[in-house]
């Protein structure tokens, strides 16, 4: 019998559960700032009302009346979670052909560079939030505490002019004209207090405005800071949308209803040898007895403290901002299923105005899959965030379709619909001509790998978004890894024990049509535009049991939709193990004028003298459709993390950097090109070096403090 390989949907799944238990502790239990139906500044305004043709779908939004209405929600989302904890089985799951077109050049003549690299986005005009940024002139790093700004040209003359405290840990940022926008977690120290701010919880997100018209001398304009744990951002123009998840906690009263030795002895214990039917019976009991009591609580507590807090302010005065609700009760729109304990929150600041106010919209939901086109955000939510860990579910993704138009608003609910399978990232949605794609996996842990892969085309009629065209069951017993849908194809990468890359016909969307599939090892995370006829992609090589190992660069020509070819593949060849932040992290891909890099982390075990070498760093590749790939040159930061780190541990330098081997601790992160020149970024500091010859360094920035 042949033994299932661990993919990367587990992986994906394990993931989920393990950070389940750190995100619900952001804890909402605050002082109650009561109950009233507006915010202040945030009267609901009409147009936010849901399309009435699609109320009692079960997959629709409703919008709450009032806070009664949100407190009978919630307590039946309570009864279950409590019924799930003393009696669950598991319990439920928490939760073209460039890498960015080269951006413009600045109007400086010889004085600014007229091609350079940005973020590897999704979409055209969408901009996705990352941890640096340039403009060719400068490059703008989100690390640490700082926001860091390098003048990056001349490229000789790099040099890092400037680093703003920002406060909490900085991590993705969006660029805009002389203004930048920095996304930081924050976290409570004593008492769960950030600089004044009661987090109630551990962590919550700080943005923050900084004025940038003098790059060496950047001036913080505001502060916005707020409960709940950044899930992803996008910029168009001007309008940044950020979407956060934040979890709320319940009190001690409701788990002693479940677990204190006194006061629940008449709740009946679980057999748990039982049939699934008796089972049921046995919560059903649980439910009649706790669902007063839960209620009871509920009708003791003000609602509205449990809603997510900001503030906003400039530095000087942030610490005596007073927190505010980011929205009413009756901003806040739930499904029909019932979900998590938790608010996901969409989140509107215009960059352009940084006086402008912060515009916020509530789902009663979690949920990190999120795609935007230029006029409207959908998330993803599927139904692992609804189950509750007994008895069946149905394996399927609810969306939610909110259009961007309304600046003064903010997003605004349009429609909803769902589909069979889950979704597996961004890529697994695009929109096109009025239609949303999606591709989804039913072949998921619990129902024994049934219902294989999905694609589904969507329109929006008057509110729901109803599927007018398909592709279904394919490759049953196994999950996709990789999806890209551009235009009128699409193309498809599934896994267990070899790699099929599907090919796709769009072009009509009421007859999507599966045209050509190529089968071998290993599999692709990552697809990337390669010209009109061929593909770029990351992934593992693998073998024709499922084994995988090394990272695998390949091409495939698709020139004949029926009939897609692998035409070249690089292994990065390692003895025991290699892995890049590119499988997964689109972010980390970097691909401009034929030049491919990627980080790269790669073991070698030498069992002759019983040790291994380590490489972490950039690897660099000459890409060609005709002439295959090969390796231009790598690098890495090893002596940037022994400057950094030797002095700390008390070693001399000479000693530290020959037998610690401090490369494997500077984690390569991005690249960056400009004209003919390459910046390597790691959380160490940056280094820039000749596009053709990697190895050529011609100066090198700190970006943390040397010890």
């Amino acid at each position: 019998m042949k033994t299932r390989p661990l993919t990367h949907r587990s992986i994906l799944r394990n993931s989920r559960r393990l950070l389940a238990p750190a995100a619900a502790t952001l804890a909402l239990m605050g002082t109650a700032i009561g109950c009233g139906s507006d915010v202040e500044g945030q009267r609901p305004d009409p147009q936010l009302q849901p399309p009435t043709n699609v109320e009692g779908l079960s997959f629709a939004l409703n919008r709450f009346e009032d806070c009664d209405q949100l407190s009978d929600y919630l307590a039946d989302v309570i009864v279950e979670e409590l019924i799930s904890s003393r009696y669950g089985e598991g319990g439920w799951l928490a939760g073209e052909d460039d890498t960015a077109e080269a951006a413009p050049g600045n109007d400086g003549g010889g004085d600014a560079p007229d091609d350079y690299t940005g973020t590897n986005n999704q979409e055209e005009g969408v901009d996705e939030a990352d941890l640096v940024k340039t403009d060719g002139t400068h490059i703008y790093v989100a690390n640490g505490s700082h926001l860091s700004i390098v003048k990056s040209w001349p490229a000789e003359e790099t040099e890092r002019i400037a680093q703003v405290e920002v406060g909490g840990n900085a991590h993705n940022l969006f660029l805009r004209g002389d203004r930048a926008l920095v996304f930081s977690y924050i976290y409570g120290q004593e008492d769960n207090v950030f600089e004044g701010f009661e987090l109630r919880g551990w962590s919550g997100t700080r943005m923050t405005i900084v004025n940038i018209a003098d790059r060496a001398n950047p001036v913080i304009e505001r502060h916005i800071d707020m409960e709940g744990y950044f899930a992803n951002g996008r910029m168009i123009e001007g309008d940044v949308y950020m979407v956060l998840n934040t979890y709320f906690n319940l009190p001690q009263e409701a788990w002693e209803l479940v677990w204190s030795r006194d006061g629940n002895s008449d709740l009946p214990e679980m057999d748990w040898q039982a049939s699934e039917l008796e089972k049921e019976l046995i919560r059903a009991r649980a439910r009649s007895i706790l669902r007063p009591r839960v209620e009871a609580m509920m009708a003791r507590t003000d609602v509205s403290q449990w809603l997510p807090l900001m503030r906003q302010a400039q530095p000087a005065t942030i610490t005596e901002a007073t927190p505010e609700r980011m929205y009413a009760c009756n901003d806040i729109y739930r499904p029909n299923e019932l979900t998590q304990r938790g608010v996901l929150s969409i989140v509107h600041v215009d960059l352009d105005n940084g006086e402008a106010p912060v515009r916020s919209t509530g789902l009663l939901a979690n949920g990190w899959q999120i795609y935007a086109s230029q006029e409207n955000l959908y998330v993803a939510l599927s139904s692992n965030w609804w189950w509750w860990g007994w008895g069946s579910t149905d394996v399927e993704t609810h969306i939610h379709k909110f259009n961007l138009s309304n600046h003064t608003t903010g997003p605004r609910y349009v429609a909803s619909g769902k589909v069979p399978g889950w979704t597996l990232n961004q890529f697994s949605m695009s929109e096109h001509e009025g239609h949303l794609r999606v591709a989804t996996t039913e072949s998921v842990w619990w129902n024994d790998g049934q219902g294989g892969n999905n694609l589904f085309v969507m329109e929006d009629r008057q509110g729901e978004l109803t599927t007018v065209g398909s592709v279904e069951g394919i490759e049953p017993d196994e999950q996709i890894f990789a999806m890209r849908m551009m235009g009128d194809k699409g193309y498809m990468v599934t896994f267990r024990q070899t790699d099929p890359l599907f090919t796709f016909d769009l072009s009509d969307p009421r007859n999507p049509r599966l045209l050509g599939e190529l089968h071998m090892p290993g599999f692709s995370s990552y697809l990337h535009p390669l010209g009109d006829d061929h593909l770029l992609a990351v992934g593992r090589e693998g073998d024709e049991e499922g084994r995988v190992w090394g990272i695998a660069i390949q091409i495939f020509d698709v020139s004949d939709p029926r009939n897609p070819l692998l035409a070249h593949k690089h292994v990065i060849e390692t003895g025991d193990w290699s892995w890049s932040e590119a499988l997964w992290n689109h972010h980390a891909f970097t691909f401009h004028r034929g030049v491919l890099s990627i980080p790269a982390y790669v073991y070698n075990y030498d069992e002759d003298n019983r040790g291994g070498s380590y490489f972490s760093g950039l690897m660099v590749f000459d890409i060609d459709a005709e002439g295959g790939i090969s390796q231009r040159g790598g690098i890495d930061h090893s002596d940037l993390a022994s400057r950094q780190a030797c002095p700390y541990i008390g070693r001399d330098r000479e000693y530290c950097q020959d037998f610690y081997e401090y490369n494997w601790y500077a984690q390569m992160r991005r690249s960056v090109y400009i004209e003919d020149y390459l910046y390597s970024l790691s959380g160490i500091g940056l280094k820039v070096s000749m596009l053709d010859d990697p190895d050529a360094e011609l100066a090198n920035v700190m970006l943390v403090p040397e010890r």
